[in-house]
């Protein structure tokens, strides 16, 4: 039989979903006059953070060895599609890249960042992976 998951405190699942949709909270805010012209493309990164920030909570439970590796590869994997489907669609609207060039920010998430990130994610899961059996995930304190 399983023993009882922990439950996340309420503070830490707050904190997971404040920062995992930080990126759709700030892009929203800075070009809010006109956010409604990338609601198609939004859509589908809320969907992409939903599936992180329900993984972040559903590890932060149980199997938190899972977890850095989890958080390194949503960051990979919103940085992507950010390059992939977000920025296309920004810089397709000059009068939003001008209001984004006003106030200094950048429309760029550099490849680095994401390559590295997955990476680590990657080394992360399989290190937690090698090190304990699945069996032993829920007994094992961190």
């Amino acid at each position: 039989m399983e023993p009882p998951r922990r439950r996340l405190p309420l503070g830490a699942s707050l904190g997971t979903w404040i920062g995992a949709f930080g990126w759709v909270i700030g892009f929203t805010v800075v070009t809010l006059p006109d956010a409604l012209r990338f609601a198609l493309p939004l859509a589908g990164g809320i969907l992409l953070t939903l599936a992180l920030a329900l993984a972040m909570t559903a590890l932060g439970g149980g199997a938190r060895r899972l977890l850095p590796g989890t958080i390194a590869l949503g960051c990979a994997a919103i940085g992507a599609y950010w390059n992939l489907v977000m920025e296309p669609a920004v810089l397709a609207e000059p009068d939003v890249v001008a209001q984004l060039r006003r106030i200094g920010a950048s429309t760029e998430f550099p490849l680095l960042f994401v390559v590295i990130a997955a990476v680590l994610g990657f080394a992360m899961l399989a290190w937690a992976w090698w090190v304990n059996k699945p069996s032993e995930w829920y007994l094992s304190p961190l």
